[in-house]
């Protein structure tokens, strides 16, 4: 009868083990499902500022530049694209797939040498500047040519990869002016239930140097 009792007792031992193992397995899945689980229960949190790095302009950007002027005929010739807007939030890309479209067609392409070709007046440097320092630039260049010019620079695209655990992983493209880290996953589909959530690690490229920064979005 001991005998009987004692792998009786150890069976129930076992079956009492299992159940409290998957308990707490899907008990952590659950949490690591949550973003942010520290915040606490409000709608309104206050959250510390965060610097912003104004961009640079790098090879390979493309430009959204329009030129306007009290004369808009004379400003017409500066506008080859025709005034294209920036579509905010619109994505392109993604699935592995790359990002094939008439809008990458559109805009002005910073060559390899630091240079887009502008109407009327040819190559302007463009390479390590801001958007208002290219501003300031094109303003002084087309003043001889059309009074008072209103000139606008904007980032036509922004391109970013996700690779890694998320649901569609690839290269896409928002024509937000600022990305942030939530905008890039939910383009890639967000993560799976198995990713690693406190090890996200962003790369960047930033005034020709590569940063890596490592974020945990369980906590």
């Amino acid at each position: 009868m001991s005998i009987k009792f004692f792998y009786s007792f150890k069976r129930i031992l076992i079956i009492v083990l299992v159940c409290t193992s998957l308990v707490l397995s899907v008990s952590c899945a659950k949490r690591q499902l949550n973003y942010f689980s520290d915040l606490p229960d409000s709608s309104v949190v206050k959250l510390q500022p965060m610097p912003q790095q104004e961009r640079i302009i790098q090879v390979y950007d493309r430009l959204n530049i329009t030129i306007g002027g009290r004369n808009s005929e004379s400003a017409a010739i500066f506008n080859q694209y025709g005034g294209v807007p920036s579509y905010g939030g619109q994505i392109s890309g993604g699935g592995g797939g790359g990002n094939s479209g008439v809008q990458d067609l559109q805009g002005y392409l910073v060559d390899t040498k630091g240079e887009i070709e502008f109407p009327i007046i040819g190559k302007v440097r463009a390479y390590q500047l801001t958007v208002e320092e290219l501003k300031d630039t094109l303003t002084k260049l087309v003043s001889p040519y059309l009074k008072d010019p209103l000139v606008n620079v904007k980032f036509y695209q922004f391109k970013f990869t996700v690779l890694g655990e998320v649901r569609s992983p690839g290269t896409f493209t928002l024509s937000m002016q600022r990305t942030t880290l939530l905008d890039a996953l939910g383009a890639a589909g967000d993560l799976p239930r198995t990713a690693k959530r406190f090890d996200i690690q962003i790369y960047r490229d930033y005034n020709g140097l590569r940063t890596i920064s490592k974020l945990d979005l369980k906590w």
